[in-house]
């Protein structure tokens, strides 16, 4: 039983330059999206994805083989004073997102001159994205940087959860159908102060729950997920016990309940699966329900009894996000 869902990752850049004595805005730039680059993508599930922001003077139309700047100016990993890393949810207006927001500092004389393009990274030649600066027609343009002043660059990486719906058939070791099922997977999004939305750029990591409570919220504005029946889930998936698979651009993470194991008769209904890195998760091994990630519900339930073993996977998979 194979459970998927997709995620789109882009980020949004706004630079302002402020005189040193001061802290004044001399010049600054409206927001402008980016392009994530296949390099990036690929990096997400492996380790640290971001640490750094780097600058450039370089044009050239971005491309998602590109894999870094085009002309590096300088970079840095230091965090602008007095503005701390946030997280939080846009849950208003389609389409939805949570986002992590990181603003960088370039110190007085580092990032002099004409700057024309920006990325984040984990090295200073390993783009995740890159952009160039754009003005409000969303042209190409530049933003100078004179001796006397510093450079903030304020970075808001957005993740996009898609609703995702799927089918599939319970089946025996011989590969007879036993019973067909459906599912919906509803994104569910949490601030920061219960674990949710955060800066949060180290290696994406997937968990998965069993057993929601009735209470939990479905999806946004679809209500609660329907009590299960009688005698539903009493196993519990735990992040500890799950097995990560790398993919292209995801993860799989995999849950063998086994015959012998504890509580083994009951109705699989309801599931949770909780996020970590992608900008969320207040810990690994998370397993709450208020962290951001998908709920999800099957139709019919999954039976079990003492002789059944299940096999579920849980695939998340990201791709770029482009703004319509």
């Amino acid at each position: 039983m194979n459970f998927n869902v997709n995620v789109g990752v882009c980020a949004v850049f706004k630079l302002v330059a402020r005189k040193a004595n001061t802290g004044e805005i001399a010049r600054e730039t409206p927001d402008f999206f980016n392009l994530v680059l296949t390099t990036g993508l690929a990096k997400m599930a492996g380790g640290a994805w971001i640490d750094r922001c780097c600058i450039g003077t370089g044009n050239s139309a971005t491309d998602a083989s590109q894999v870094a700047l085009d002309n590096f100016l300088a970079s840095t990993t230091a965090v602008a004073p007095g503005a701390a890393d946030t997280g939080g949810i846009q849950v208003t207006t389609e389409p939805y997102y949570w986002y992590g927001r990181r603003t960088w500092r370039f110190a007085v004389g580092v990032a002099t001159g004409n700057i024309s393009e920006v990325m984040l990274g984990w090295g200073n030649s390993n783009a995740w994205n890159r952009a160039l600066i754009k003005d409000t027609a969303g042209n190409p343009t530049t933003i100078t940087v004179l001796a006397d002043e510093y450079l903030d660059v304020i970075s808001e990486v957005r993740i996009y959860p898609k609703e995702s719906t799927g089918s599939f058939n319970l089946v025996d070791k011989l590969g007879a159908v036993i019973s067909s099922h459906n599912y919906v997977a509803r994104p569910r999004f949490s601030s920061y102060s219960s674990g949710g939305a955060a800066w949060r750029s180290s290696a994406v990591r997937y968990a998965a729950n069993a057993s929601l409570a009735s209470s939990t919220t479905f999806g946004i504005g679809s209500g609660s997920i329907p009590t299960a029946p009688t005698g539903a889930v009493t196993t519990q998936f735990t992040t500890n016990s799950l097995v990560h698979t790398e993919l292209n651009n995801g993860l799989k993470a995999s849950k063998v309940i086994s015959s012998s194991e504890a509580n083994i008769v009951s109705m699989h209904r309801s599931f949770s699966s909780n996020l970590y890195g992608l900008m969320c998760g207040g810990a690994f091994n998370y397993l709450g329900e208020n962290s951001c990630g998908f709920n999800w519900q099957v139709d019919p339930p999954i039976p079990k009894d003492d002789e059944t073993i299940l096999t579920y996977s849980f695939t998340l998979t990201w791709e770029n996000y482009a703004p319509e």
